[in-house]
C-alpha cells in the first residue's frame, strides 16, 4: 500500500506592491509559506505588501506580512535598505508570531500558574 499524504491546506498568498521581486525569489518565499501552512492548517490568507519607508533610521523599504488564522490576524513588519532581506526578515518574524500564537493557544487553564487555578 502507498503512503498517505496529508492534503495541503487551502491558503491563498496575495502580493501587493512587490513588483521588484523576481519570480525565483517569489517562488522561494511562497514555498516557505506553504511549509509553514502545512503545520498550521487553519492559515487561510497570507498577504505580503511592500512599500517605501520614510523612516530615517531603518532604511528605505518596508515589508508587511499578515495572515488570518482562527479568527485572528497575525502580522509582522520589517524594514531595511534592500527589499529582499526585509522580505525574508518579515517572513521569519511572521513564522515566529504564528508559533507564539500556537504556544499560547495550546495551554490549558491554570498551566501558567504551575498547574494551580489561582495564585496563593
Amino acid at each position: 500500500m502507498g503512503t498517505a499524504v496529508a492534503p495541503l491546506p487551502e491558503m491563498q498568498i496575495q502580493w501587493d506592491g512587490m513588483t521588484e521581486i523576481g519570480d525565483a525569489e517569489r517562488a522561494a518565499v511562497e514555498s516557505r509559506l506553504w511549509r509553514i501552512a502545512a503545520q498550521h492548517d487553519d492559515l487561510s490568507v497570507v498577504r505580503i505588501a511592500g512599500r517605501e519607508s520614510w523612516h530615517h533610521r531603518r532604511g528605505g523599504r518596508e515589508v508587511h506580512v499578515s495572515g488570518r488564522t482562527r479568527g485572528r490576524e497575525i502580522a509582522a513588519r520589517r524594514t531595511g535598505s534592500e527589499l529582499e532581506p526585509a522580505l525574508h526578515d518579515a517572513v521569519d518574524a511572521f513564522a515566529r508570531e504564528l508559533r507564539k500564537l500556537r504556544a499560547r493557544g495550546g495551554r490549558r487553564l491554570g498551566e501558567h500558574l504551575g498547574g494551580r487555578l489561582s495564585a496563593p
